[in-house]
């Protein structure tokens, strides 16, 4: 497909979810993480200490709703408490995704290979085997309609060698963002104490 087409895609992957989290909400569940901190570069330094929850954790809501015309903030509470990014991570994964799509370095027929590690992820996944491969644009269609972790990876360790490498490059475009709140640590927000984020990083 054509470069136009993957402008479209982009659009509708990415645009639109980005769009939607102009309002972010993060529900009270065990996978989220809290500080008593409310100042944005304290949450930052909390982070940096990987301290993000204990056994006693009940995280209290937090969100935020922005009016992106006016550029300005219409509610936020606890938004820069630090919570889980869940599948939300996975935005930032397509993000990537179609940078390399614009910069001609990935077409949507290419062909990515599944490793083991690919495909041996929790669900929800699309069920890849092993030393099969997947095609760019099957990749964005399965993380866009159902959030499937052994394609995040796929796509992962298609642009950085690893999943590890991969999340380096999301923390640092997470700041280039001005996310500087959120930390990744994998492709597809699957549980990790050290992958989080906040609601006002993800409205940016």
């Amino acid at each position: 497909m054509s470069l136009q087409h993957a402008s479209s895609w982009r659009r509708l992957a990415i645009t639109g979810p980005l769009a939607t989290l102009t309002i972010a909400g993060f529900s009270c569940d065990g996978a989220e993480a809290r500080t008593t901190h409310h100042h944005p570069q304290a949450v930052h330094q909390a982070a940096d200490k990987r301290v993000v929850h204990g056994p006693k954790y009940h995280p209290p809501y937090s969100a935020i709703v922005i009016d992106n015309n006016a550029g300005q903030v219409l509610h936020d509470e606890n938004a820069d408490e630090p919570r889980h990014p869940a599948s939300l991570t996975k935005i930032m994964t397509l993000y990537l995704l179609f940078e390399q799509l614009e910069a001609g370095s990935l077409k949507l027929n290419t062909q990515l290979r599944v490793s083991a590690f690919a495909a041996l992820q929790p669900p929800t996944k699309l069920g890849l085997k092993a030393n099969q491969t997947l095609a760019v644009e099957d990749a964005i269609k399965g993380l866009v309609t159902e959030s499937a972790n052994d394609a995040a990876v796929v796509v992962a360790e298609a642009i950085a060698g690893t999943e590890a490498e991969f999340a380096k490059l999301m923390t640092q475009k997470a700041r280039a963002l001005g996310m500087m709140s959120t930390t990744y640590v994998n492709a597809s927000g699957l549980p990790a104490d050290e992958q989080i984020t906040t609601a006002r990083d993800q409205g940016c």
